[in-house]
């Protein structure tokens, strides 16, 4: 397991799904699909492996599910209803995030070994 790629992959899947929140009206679109989108791009991009994905997964779920308290906190929401949607968001970015990253990866390693160009 190379941490090195872990990073980039993990800077790269918050940042893509950041990045699909902005775009006005397109976001509703993009906003939702968004850890799929980064995930499967990092995954593809960075060859990662399960462990690795499944690391990427967690980064995203702890990053995403910190970003919602923190907004739900500027807005003085409820406790109870921070730390129950906190919690949603972490585990769908990170559940959606850590897939899509192990299935471009997969993706990804299965081409390099079908053109031999594979490690």
């Amino acid at each position: 397991m190379s941490w090195f790629r872990v990073l980039k992959g993990s800077v790269l899947t918050v940042g893509i799904a950041v990045l699909c929140f902005l775009p006005p009206i397109v976001h509703l679109v993009t906003g939702p699909l968004s850890p799929l989108i980064g995930g499967y791009f990092a995954g593809s991009r960075f060859g990662l492996n399960g462990d690795e994905s499944a690391i990427v997964g967690v980064v995203l779920a702890i990053a995403g599910g910190l970003l919602v308290f923190w907004l739900f906190d500027a807005f003085s929401v409820a406790l109870v209803a921070r730390v129950f949607f906190a919690a949603f968001g972490a585990l769908f970015l990170g559940v959606l995030g850590g897939v899509a990253a192990w299935v471009g990866g997969r993706n990804s390693t299965q081409r390099q070994d079908a053109s031999g160009t594979g490690a």
